[in-house]
């Protein structure tokens, strides 16, 4: 049974610096790249994609959106892995503080102030859900290009599968939760943030597949951390995340569970202001990880490879925080539950509204054909181009054309997930090949 490596990256914030900051921040990046390509040459095997726990841009604009893009492709081009091979988690500089209206910091108040039951609350109505996620509009966009689907009704930031054996009986579910919501104007608060029910009450993952929880703010950020906490260590093996910018990782014995590890990462572009509220004054800068798994009967085997600038080679290198003389990772074998599978839980609620009437008027995706592994590659490849090179209303020309969705559709009612569950209908139903002609179509017109 093969491994499984990924690229662990954190903390980017494209867009933060000007001028000379700039050039060395840049240069540390490609840096970065280098030390990928080398070290999956090493390895003698190619990873199989990146994972980034939120904060890639800095104010969550198009241009900073942009100028990832171009750099995630880089990336993946010298880890050998497909460029669409990206998961991504938003973090509370991936929203656009611009978009926060009197409104929407208005609600981000109230749910700081009230609690769960008044983001639950505003979830239940049109205006105020469109007010608190508008500040996510180009994160949606950047994210919807890799299938991430950040949920703009309570729910998490999409999930991605990888395995182990080419039968797809063994693998590794990649779990994104949205942090951010409750992130206004201002500095986040610890302890205040929120996950809400309709993200913490996740479906347990099928037969054979080990589910990692990705998030941006570590868990003590959230008011509901110790409702959040039962379903993570539950439903879940590892939990990655960043924010605080300082590297480290954890490994607990959970009674009935086994074992549990939660792995924190470190900035790949450290901030230029001062530590806020919760971080520490011991920032290790510029660090990323590689991360191998490989299934090992009842457990699942991590080998965690931090890698940190050096200043005086200018290059990254093996990290030395916390390792034994002569060891370059930390190899780490979890022990899988002894229990029964938890049932599914049936308190997770749904929200009615106009954008899910329309999705509800679809049919049911997961009664239609399975795609087979080629088109899906296929179609991974079409929605990076579909989202990267074509404006909203070719999106929707697209697929009207191709019947995913009713013609009179507006404009005003399409969000990502909508067009990423049109897709993916159109996949299922032996359109690709329309697809493909459609999106080309549009990107020759240009």
């Amino acid at each position: 049974m093969k491994g499984l490596t990924f690229v662990h990256v954190s903390d980017i914030h494209f867009g933060q610096e000007r001028g000379g900051p700039l050039v060395t921040n840049t240069d540390i990046r490609d840096r970065l790249i280098d030390d990928v390509e080398s070290f999956v040459k090493q390895l003698g095997r190619p990873a199989d994609g990146a994972i980034v726990t939120g904060d890639i841009a800095y104010s969550g604009t198009k241009p900073e959106y942009e100028t990832a893009s171009g750099w995630l492709d880089k990336l993946a081009a010298a880890g050998g892995f497909s460029r669409t091979e990206v998961m991504v988690v938003p973090g509370n500089h991936d929203l656009d503080r611009g978009l926060v209206g009197d409104s929407g910091q208005h609600l981000v108040d109230k749910i700081v102030d009230k609690g769960e039951d008044q983001l639950e609350l505003y979830l239940h109505s049109d205006t105020d859900r469109q007010a608190l996620y508008a500040k996510f509009s180009e994160y949606r966009l950047f994210a919807g290009s890799y299938g991430c689907a950040l949920s703009d009704a309570g729910g998490g930031s999409g999930e991605k599968s990888f395995y182990f054996d080419v039968a797809r009986t063994r693998g590794l579910r990649l779990l994104g939760l949205n942090t951010a919501v409750v992130c206004g104007r201002s500095s986040d608060h610890v302890g205040k943030l929120l996950l809400g029910a309709r993200q913490r009450i996740f479906q347990p993952a099928k037969d054979g597949m080990e589910t990692i929880v990705l998030m941006h703010h570590p868990i003590h950020w959230c008011a509901d951390e110790t409702l959040a906490l039962e379903y993570i260590l539950a439903r879940s093996r590892i939990l990655m995340c960043g924010h605080e910018h300082v590297p480290n990782f954890q490994v607990d014995e959970i009674q009935g569970r086994g074992s549990y590890l939660t792995l924190r990462a470190g900035a790949a572009t450290p901030p230029e202001e001062k530590p806020k509220e919760g971080e520490s004054t011991e920032m290790a800068p510029y660090t990323y990880n590689i991360i191998e798994f490989r299934c090992d009967g009842d457990h699942l085997e991590v080998r965690l490879h931090p890698r940190d600038w050096d200043a005086t080679s200018k290059k990254f290198k093996a990290s030395q925080r916390n390792m034994a003389v002569g060891k370059t990772c930390h190899i780490m074998k979890l022990r899988c539950h002894d229990d029964e599978p938890i049932s599914e839980d049936s308190t997770a609620v749904s929200v009615p509204n106009t954008a899910e009437g329309l999705e509800g008027s679809m049919t049911t995706v997961e009664a239609l054909q399975e795609p087979s592994p080629d088109d899906a590659v296929r179609l991974a490849n079409i929605r990076l181009n579909f989202f990267r090179q074509l404006s909203l209303p070719q999106r929707l020309s697209v697929l009207t054309t191709l019947g995913a969705l009713p013609a009179t559709v507006s404009e005003a009612l399409l969000t990502v997930t909508i067009e990423l569950k049109a897709l993916d209908r159109l996949v299922r139903t032996g359109m690709l090949e329309a697809l493909e002609k459609q999106v080309a179509e549009q990107i020759n017109q240009q």
